[in-house]
């Protein structure tokens, strides 16, 4: 037998409202991850907090809605709109959100481990420190994303469109997998942290990374023209061993000027290290 889920009401802070037929278009199964128990035509106001946990929300409306640190494990918003919603600290544990349009939506500290945002719209969308461990993001908009301190660890990012993506850490550890993105511009950042950064060979790429007090390691794969203009201050690299050839006051591969796709970089780094194609791999 079906379970509703019944939900109390506090003091109205933003309705939530169903696309299409109104609640008929909300019916639906659990998302991936649930425990089992189907939830059908969840609905209620939305607020801080609130419980919509494997709730089918199919294309619900939900453009500016407060659901700070709400419980939406499991949830089904494919296609929902969260234009500029606040999501801050709210749980997306494996919840299906493909398509989803979150332009300028708010999702610092969120979690969306596991979750399937495969083709969804996360422009300028903030996404410092959100937990995307082992999330789908094929394919998905990211375009001026902020996502410092964000967990992108075993994330398919396999067509996300990055470009002028923004990555920083403060005191920490941060692995960004590009090797099947769209990248136009980027910039990486670490402070007092380590950071592994695979760059694309498939696409050309611009932008800055910098270390201060960290280490950094940078992977290119071979047929990417590579440039970088590098600064240091108590630091270390090795562009020379690692092939790279000095023109002028930058390092590039030998065959930069002939290869179809390039990553042109300025790298700043302060006592720590940055350090081309380690032995190991990025990681």
């Amino acid at each position: 037998m079906l379970t509703k889920k019944i939900l109390v009401i506090p003091a109205v802070v933003g309705v939530l409202a169903l696309g299409g037929a109104g609640l008929a278009a909300a019916t639906g199964t659990t998302g991936a991850g649930s425990t089992g128990n189907a939830i059908y035509n969840c609905s209620a106001t939305a607020y801080p907090g609130i419980d919509l946990a494997g709730c089918g929300l199919k294309n619900a409306h939900l453009a500016d809605a407060h659901l700070l640190g709400a419980n939406l494990t499991g949830a089904n918003l494919t296609g929902a709109n969260l234009y500029g919603a606040h999501l801050t600290g709210a749980n997306l544990t494996a919840a299906h959100v493909d398509d989803a349009h979150l332009y300028g939506a708010d999702l610092t500290a969120a979690s969306l481990a596991d979750a399937y945002l495969v083709d969804a719209y996360l422009a300028d969308a903030n996404l410092n420190y959100a937990y995307l461990y082992n999330a789908d993001l094929a394919g998905a908009n990211m375009t001026s994303a902020t996502l410092g301190g964000a967990n992108l660890n075993d994330a398919d990012l396999g067509g996300a469109n990055l470009s002028s993506a923004s990555f920083s850490l403060n005191a920490g550890e941060i692995h960004v997998d590009l090797s099947n993105a769209r990248v136009g511009n980027i910039s990486v950042s670490t402070n007092v942290g380590s950071a592994s950064l695979i760059l694309s060979g498939s696409s050309s790429v611009s932008g800055t990374i910098s270390t201060n007090v960290g280490a950094l390691n940078l992977c290119s794969p071979a047929g990417l023209g590579l440039r970088v203009r590098s600064t240091e201050s108590l630091a270390s690299t090795n562009f020379s061993g690692a092939g790279l050839v000095r023109v002028g006051d930058a390092w590039q591969t030998p065959d930069y000027d002939t290869a179809a796709n390039k990553a042109d970089l300025s790298a700043n780094t302060s006592v720590g290290s940055l350090t081309l194609n380690p032995a190991g791999g990025c990681k």
